[in-house]
């Protein structure tokens, strides 16, 4: 006996110690498959899910299982997140294009006080909106007001370059925003994107459209999609193809299926565009600032550039482009004109049909993942696009994960890696 511990007690507790440490030689970070049972518990008979969800599980299926089938979360933390910014910056926009709306004022025709005025009107009704909780910790310090001042002066000069973008081009201008699908609430879309799966399961995908857009051109109605990101965001075409990056399709094929109900005009085509702004308020060195020469206002159109996708519709791409200067490029599309005059192919055009392919391929990708999750998918297979792109730099799962690629069971996912052309090819043949 030791220390009033029976000797055959210590043993038994090195043996069982010995035992567990032995075994980690054999250990393999594996997940196991779900078996039916868990996942008719987990998600039921139907997924309702958002896109980013979806794009989620394609990155790495194992967090999509640990963030949406058990539901695990970070302690939550009184402070300014990176989402909460993001939604900020989201309502800010979507009051003052309804306000404008409303009052029927086009934003073209607004001075630089006018801007700043509403623009801080707004700002105080979000954060003393009692049905706004994520937005009190504003009002909480000197600290906090300081970092308001600063989110206000970026939607002042979001609000100021939407309204220059709308006096270098024709008159696209928002006709909606913050549209709800796949949700009850205000302002709802009543078509959204629900599939049937086999063995009565189904998906219903929801979501939110930040903007959507409106042109006519020669009596002919053009309307597209606009995303706000407080990141600097492209379309790339092959994580569209792949899955990881499915948003602006989504919204596209949504507002595809919802044109009947935003507009009577039979003839609506959908080609506005599907486009990203990036909400940021740019920041210039001051070397450059003192040059006399430098054009501050075009260096802020430059950096506010929308980015996506355009059909390939010449009536609609001349009127967006009819102020472009040969050999000069558009400050609010992106697009270029050639010294010859004519519209540079680049990868923003689309023609309709390859944009049809994708939206069916963009619900083909919907429906896979979503049998795949009722299959009990939760591999432990994140994404890698290159040394310093993988599905594994910002998760805050890492600790559970344990995901070690020195290990030869855990490995990345390495798509491949299609140009532009290799993927419409793709998206051709499936037709």
């Amino acid at each position: 006996m030791a220390d009033g511990v029976p000797e055959t007690s210590a043993s038994t507790q090195t043996a069982d110690l010995t035992a567990k440490l032995l075994s980690s030689i054999d250990y393999q970070n594996v997940p196991a498959q779900l078996n039916p049972d868990i996942v008719t518990g987990l998600y039921g008979q139907a997924i309702d899910t958002s896109i980013s969800q979806l794009e989620l599980f394609y990155r790495n299926p194992y967090e999509y299982y640990l963030r949406y089938g058990l539901r695990l979360q970070e302690r939550e933390v009184f402070d300014l997140s990176t989402q909460s910014t993001g939604q900020f910056f989201h309502e800010a926009l979507d009051r003052v294009v309804k306000i404008t709306n409303a009052n029927q004022q086009e934003l073209t025709e607004l001075s630089d006080t006018e801007i700043a005025n509403l623009v801080k009107q707004v700002v105080n009704e979000i954060i003393h909106d009692p049905s706004q909780l994520q937005y009190v910790i504003l009002t909480s310090s000197a600290r906090m007001q300081y970092l308001t001042n600063q989110l206000t002066q970026t939607v002042i000069q979001m609000v100021q370059t939407m309204r220059r973008q709308g006096q270098l081009t024709p008159p696209m201008r928002p006709k909606q925003t913050e549209l709800i699908f796949g949700q009850a609430g205000p302002n709802t879309l009543k078509g959204g994107l629900d599939f049937t799966l086999p063995e009565k399961r189904e998906v219903h995908v929801r979501g939110r459209i930040d903007r959507i857009d409106s042109i006519k051109v020669d009596n002919q109605s053009y309307y597209g999609v606009v995303d706000y990101k407080s990141g600097d965001k492209t379309f790339d075409y092959a994580q569209a193809y792949d899955g990881t990056s499915m948003q602006l399709l989504t919204y596209l094929d949504v507002l595809r299926k919802n044109l009947d109900l935003i507009t009577d005009d039979e003839e609506a085509l959908l080609a506005g565009g599907a486009l990203y702004l990036h909400v940021y308020n740019p920041r210039f060195t001051t070397e450059k600032l003192r040059k006399a020469d430098y054009d501050l206002e075009k260096a802020l159109l430059e950096a506010h550039t929308y980015k996506g996708l355009i059909v390939d519709d010449a009536p609609l791409v001349d009127e967006m482009t009819k102020e472009v200067e040969p050999g000069q490029k558009s400050l609010v599309y992106p697009l270029n004109r050639l010294a010859k005059g004519t519209i540079a192919k680049k990868n923003t055009l689309i023609n309709p049909s390859d944009l049809n392919a994708f939206l069916l391929h963009n619900e083909d990708l919907i429906k896979s993942a979503a049998q795949r999750i009722f299959a009990g998918d939760n591999s432990l297979r994140p994404v890698k696009y290159g040394p310093n792109d993988t599905a594994m730099q910002f998760t805050p799962y890492k600790a559970i994960m344990n995901f070690d690629p020195l290990l030869p069971q855990n490995n990345y996912r390495m798509p491949t890696k299609l140009t532009v052309k290799e993927v419409l090819d793709s998206l051709r043949g499936q037709q």
